[in-house]
Parts: structure tokens; C-alpha cells; sequence
């Protein structure tokens, strides 16, 4: 083997060690041109041919791929069960009084803190707009 060969072979191997190493598509692109330019190196003493091929190949990889393997491999946001409330009726439990720290409400079973910008009495229905950490932004229903 010739030194460019070994060269290829060295980055190829870096490249795919670096993506084993890494939770995202950071290098393949790279260890696939890598391979390509050491098989070329097999045949072809022109280093700058090798070359050339290597970022031509890396390019057109990144490219026409990339975009594909991002979009197949990116998964949709999974709601919790914290973000299917949103929107939905509960029942305050504990009178939601941001000025003295209290309020509870209950939605299907399930208790949670809960604040709002005005103070809402025990029995009242409310709309849950959003969760903060552990509490549910709650406003009272409109009749």
C-alpha cells in the first residue's frame, strides 16, 4: 500500500469512529468519501484526483442525503401527558390565589398546582392554557 492509501484508510476509520461516538449524522458523508478516494488510491497514483473525488463525493452526499436521512430520521414530538391537557376543562379543587400560593385543580383523575392571574374560586371550571414545571396556567372558563 501506498501512503495516500494509508491516509484514506486513516480518515475513513476516524470518520466512522467520530459517528459511533456521536448521537447525530455528524461524518458518514465523509467515511463514504473516504472509502471512495482509498479505492480510487488503489488504482490512481494522482493524489490530486483522490482528493478532488473525496469533496466532491463528500458534497454531493451532504447535498442530496443530508436532507433526506434528517427528515426520515427526525421523530415528531411525542405530546406527554402534560401537553394533552392543554385546552382542556378541569376543576379547581383549592382556590387559585397567586398572592397567597395556592390552588389546585383536577382533570381527569390527576391533581395538579395551578396558577392564574386572578384569584379563582373552589368549584369553578377553568381552561388550562399551558404548563409551567409543575403547574398548569389555568383561566376560568367563559359561560
Amino acid at each position: 500500500m501506498n501512503t495516500e492509501t494509508i491516509i484514506w484508510l486513516v480518515i475513513t476509520v476516524l470518520a466512522l469512529i467520530i459517528e459511533g461516538s456521536t448521537a447525530g449524522l455528524t461524518t458518514i458523508w465523509f467515511a463514504v468519501a473516504g472509502a471512495v478516494s482509498f479505492v480510487l488510491s488503489l488504482f490512481s497514483t494522482n493524489v490530486y484526483v483522490q482528493i478532488i473525488v473525496f469533496f466532491l463525493v463528500s458534497i454531493l452526499l451532504l447535498v442530496f442525503t443530508r436532507p433526506i436521512i434528517k427528515k426520515t430520521l427526525v421523530k415528531q414530538k411525542e405530546k406527554t401527558n402534560a401537553d394533552k391537557i392543554i385546552g382542556e376543562k378541569a376543576l379547581v379543587i383549592e382556590e387559585i390565589n397567586e398572592f397567597a400560593g395556592t390552588g389546585q385543580i383536577k382533570i381527569s383523575g390527576a391533581v395538579w398546582s395551578a396558577k392564574a392571574n386572578d384569584v379563582i374560586a373552589k368549584d369553578e371550571k377553568v381552561i388550562i392554557k399551558e404548563i409551567k414545571g409543575v403547574h398548569a396556567i389555568v383561566e376560568r372558563e367563559e359561560n
